[in-house]
């Protein structure tokens, strides 16, 4: 739902695909600007895995993670994991993504209050650009519930803002 989103947003037809790491290659990677990779446990990615993410991100790839984190999820496993990935392959941690960084507001503006209270994006600068992203609640559970088109649930007001606020982000 949210390549829908998007492709309304920006007018233009998009595509997206599931990609077995194990299989793929660089030049296969890099033929989609964003990876995003989102679980509950660790991945326990292989050094030859590692290798391909820390190479992906440093050719021009953007790595947007998630824990499955919250409404019922427990994603603690993923995200102990994941930090401690981004260490090793780019030596600096995640760190918290400011109001004013253009995330928050490139396409859409997100309202951090339509968020949950533990909803925030974390970030690493890779090759002067940010090339990771981290979400520690799942997003990705919401734009699924976030209808693009067709007659959409009738959520409570504040629900749908929180489904919209991370639709937007997933724009951004």
């Amino acid at each position: 739902h949210l390549t829908a989103h998007t492709e309304q947003a920006w007018k233009r037809d998009l595509t997206w695909q599931t990609i077995d790491i194990s299989r793929a290659s660089l030049k296969e990677l890099l033929e989609t600007p964003v990876l995003f990779i989102s679980g509950s446990r660790a991945p326990n990615f292989s050094p030859l895995e590692k290798k391909l993410l820390k190479d992906y991100v440093e050719q021009g790839g953007f790595i947007f993670a998630e824990a499955a984190q919250g409404n019922g999820c427990n994603g603690a496993e993923f995200e102990e994991y994941f930090r401690q990935l981004v260490v090793e392959l780019f030596e600096q941690p995640l760190e918290r993504l400011p109001p004013e960084h253009p995330i928050w507001f490139a396409e859409s503006q997100v309202n951090a209050a339509d968020l949950p209270d533990d909803a925030w994006l974390y970030g690493v600068q890779t090759c002067c650009r940010l090339g990771v992203v981290y979400s520690p609640i799942t997003l990705s559970c919401r734009w699924q519930l976030n209808l693009p088109y067709g007659i959409k649930p009738d959520f409570a007001p504040a629900a749908q803002a929180d489904l919209d606020a991370a639709t937007k982000i997933g724009i951004n």
